[in-house]
């Protein structure tokens, strides 16, 4: 009987050590939620203008055209992009082989030029070289949306909750700040150097998550350091587009927020990018996002 309950005891315990335990601060004035030693904010569901608004000036592209109203949900997001740090543990634990790793190459920016550079891949950061141990706050990169959403899986069996990444109007609807924002061209702020990392600060290299002025949400990085995979297939506006839970695919994924490469303009709120779900490079990371229940 005592090796029995010896037994029993030790099958609770590897239990309780794989399902990380979730501590909700919902009932706090931040509305904050800690999850996995994953810090999300809490978003109000509301109606805003999506797309090329006023403060965005003459910076839009056509396909930021035309401002348009969209109602989302109450729901959760990553207030930090997922890190080197975090990414290794999913690593380590499933063994799993990312896009980059598989091709043996992933796009890099050193010293203002691109390149494709052999053996780089989620362990290096977006200029081509090799994180150092303090350097695993960083957001993890050269991460591919198929990378980004096995994370996902990851993820949800471990914490118990439906993890994924944010849908388009999700994502520009917390980057502007949801029902608090006070409509600033880039997340949280007008002064671009406030709030981001991009080709003017960077060094073409990511910077430590959080390292910048956080938006009206308490979100931080929405703008620059590494651009965040979404989980909608790109379209135009005006057409029949996927959102959270739609299926309807096409052959590009919708990327967000500008990186460490490229200036000022790909930075800001309303524009967007898209990319096949297995391109990997020194760009591309992602945050993590979740439906409220």
């Amino acid at each position: 009987m005592k090796n029995r309950n010896l037994i029993v005891a030790v099958i609770v315990c590897v239990a309780l050590a794989w399902a990380c335990k979730s501590e909700d601060k919902s009932a706090n004035a931040n509305h904050e939620m800690n999850l996995c030693d994953t810090e999300f904010a809490f978003v109000e569901g509301g109606t805003f203008t999506m797309g090329c608004t006023e403060e965005q000036g003459n910076d839009c592209y056509n396909d930021e055209k035309p401002a348009h109203e969209e109602t989302v949900k109450d729901f959760y997001i990553g207030k930090y992009e997922v890190t080197v740090e975090q990414f290794a543990k999913f690593i380590e634990e499933t063994n799993y082989k990312t896009d980059a790793e598989k091709s043996d190459s992933s796009l890099i920016c050193a010293d203002g030029v691109k390149s494709y550079k052999k053996g780089v891949n989620w362990r290096f950061n977006s200029a081509g070289q090799v994180y150092q141990k303090q350097e695993y706050n960083h957001p993890v990169a050269h991460v591919s949306w198929n990378d980004a959403k096995e994370y996902c899986k990851w993820f949800s069996e471990k914490s118990g909750k439906e993890v994924r990444l944010p849908s388009e109007t999700e994502w520009e609807y917390a980057a502007r700040g949801g029902n608090l924002s006070r409509g600033t061209k880039y997340s949280g702020s007008n002064v671009i150097t406030e709030v981001a990392w991009y080709d003017a600060n960077s060094e073409f290299s990511t910077h430590p998550v959080g390292g910048k002025k956080a938006n009206e949400l308490g979100i931080f990085d929405m703008s620059g350091n590494v651009y965040e995979w979404c989980s909608t297939w790109y379209s135009n506006f005006g057409s029949e587009a996927s959102d959270v839970n739609d299926e309807i695919e096409n052959k590009y994924i919708v990327v967000r927020g500008g990186s460490s490469f490229l200036n000022e303009k790909f930075s800001r709120v309303s524009y967007r990018y898209s990319r096949t779900p297995s391109t990997c490079g020194g760009p591309y990371g992602f945050r993590l996002a979740m439906t409220a229940e």
